[in-house]
């Protein structure tokens, strides 16, 4: 009887431990499920906040491309609405007419300006006499603005062409024009100052002069300096010279070498004074 006991008891504990390994199996694969299925969703959680990232700086970028285009827009009607004051001014074009008036003015014009004042080029466009108003309009081309413009120019200009327009319009106003500018809005400033303050008072007066110039450049000062020709620059390996060219000169060109002998003696018998910032020998 007890051997029949010891194998029943043996027998039930086979059965529990047997129920327990299966269910720890259970358990270590519903573990596993489990694991396996966080990883899965964590894996799916970055792809969405990557795609979402990438979403959102597509539509930053979406955004500002809009903005610009926005800002362009508006520039554009801007520039449209305020088109006229930031639009460069441009003089209206004087055409030369070819009446016997105005061909008449520009030959006796061109005439009696002195050959060493001219620049060439020089062109009376048109005279067209305004009888309302008693004046003679008078277009001039822009050459006339390269000659030495004063008030003393202008007059006598205009007491030429009265000379020259006919006897019905001889006591008409004369206007002088250079585009939509009075011809006298090219004079010099230093021009428009008093006959007083146009002169320099000489602060040097040589004790012996060798010339007494009473006319050309008398009362003038000329502020002089002479160049220092080219220069080696090591980083090119070559001899340059150190300005651009200016005018088509080159200020380089320009040295002591006959500034001193030819240049100053030049100026100096014409009457100006020259002051040289370098010593002379």
């Amino acid at each position: 009887m007890a051997k029949l006991y010891c194998m029943k008891f043996r027998s039930i504990l086979y059965i529990l431990s047997a129920f327990i390994i299966t269910l720890a199996g259970f358990a270590a694969t519903d573990v596993q499920a489990a694991k396996k299925s966080k990883a899965k969703t964590s894996v799916a959680a970055k792809k969405k906040s990557t795609s979402n990232k990438k979403k959102n700086i597509g539509n930053k970028k979406k955004s500002k491309k809009v903005s610009a285009k926005r800002k362009k827009s508006v520039s554009k009607k801007r520039v449209k609405r305020n088109g006229i004051s930031h639009k460069q001014y441009t003089p209206p074009v004087d055409l030369p007419l070819n009446d016997s008036l105005t061909l008449l003015v520009n030959s006796e014009v061109i005439s009696w300006i002195p050959e060493n004042l001219n620049p060439g080029g020089l062109r009376v466009n048109s005279v067209i006499p305004d009888n309302r108003t008693r004046t003679a309009k008078v277009k001039l081309n822009e050459n006339f603005t390269y000659l030495p413009v004063s008030s003393d120019l202008i007059s006598a200009m205009r007491n030429k062409i009265s000379e020259i327009l006919p006897d019905s319009i001889s006591d008409y106003y004369v206007s002088l024009n250079v585009g939509d500018k009075n011809y006298s809005y090219y004079i010099t400033t230093i021009d428009k100052l008093p006959e007083e303050y146009r002169k320099n008072i000489p602060f040097v007066i040589a004790a012996e002069p060798y010339v007494n110039a009473s006319k050309g450049m008398k009362n003038d000062i000329v502020a002089l300096w002479a160049s220092h020709g080219r220069y080696y620059k090591p980083g090119s390996g070559a001899w340059l010279w150190q300005r651009p060219k200016l005018f088509q000169i080159t200020e380089d060109t320009h040295t002591m070498s006959y500034i001193l002998p030819y240049v100053v003696p030049m100026l100096e018998n014409a009457g100006a004074y020259v002051m040289l910032p370098r010593e002379r020998t």
